[in-house]
């Protein structure tokens, strides 16, 4: 009786590419793997200039089209698909102040246990439930909506004048109702008493 060599341990690379198209050619190293793709393999294939390291244990396919928020996309690979970018981060993302944050700041479930490899140095990390409905999707990124964005600034005691202008420009753009808007003018200002 002869052994038949089967394909399902096959290098899938067309498997891989259309999982990774989801996110704007982003996949991760156990991604790979899955695809019967090998790290000496991943590696050649970095070598040769197909695939791109972005950070430790996440790749993407050099063919792939850059979009506005590659970094971002990278690191919630990074943290497992689990983060949701948050607090200064999300209101930078729903162009909400003048808010420019020197460090990225994402919310993990408190079961978030992907320590794998160590976080970057410019990663906040923020512990906390977040409900469904206080995450929408930017593209390829879940981030917190407007009125929870804002919440979590008044908690994390972000300047004021940030918070305030990102009140005025959530209401206006509609993202916010009156109400909601009233309720975080009054978070805000007992937060600074």
């Amino acid at each position: 009786m002869s052994i038949s060599h089967t394909s399902d341990l096959t290098p899938d690379w067309t498997g891989l590419m259309a999982a990774a198209r989801a996110r704007a050619g982003f996949f991760t190293a156990d991604e790979a793997q899955a695809h019967h793709i090998s790290p000496q393999l991943l590696r050649y294939r970095v070598g040769k200039g197909w695939v791109r390291r972005e950070m430790r244990g996440v790749y993407r396919f050099a063919s792939a089209s850059p979009t506005e928020h590659d970094e971002l996309v990278a690191l919630w690979l990074w943290s497992g698909e689990d983060a949701v970018f948050s607090h200064a981060t999300a209101l930078f993302l729903h162009d909400l102040s003048d808010a420019l944050p020197a460090r990225v700041h994402m919310t993990v479930p408190h079961s978030w246990r992907y320590a794998r490899f160590a976080k970057p140095g410019h990663v906040v990390l923020h512990v906390d439930a977040l409900p469904e409905g206080d995450v929408q999707w930017l593209g390829y990124i879940p981030i917190t909506t407007p009125a929870r964005t804002i919440t979590d600034c008044i908690e994390a005691h972000v300047d004021a004048s940030w918070i305030e202008q990102a009140i005025t420009q959530a209401r206006g753009r509609k993202l916010i109702t009156p109400a909601v808007a009233n309720r975080l003018h009054r978070a805000r200002r007992e937060g600074a008493a």
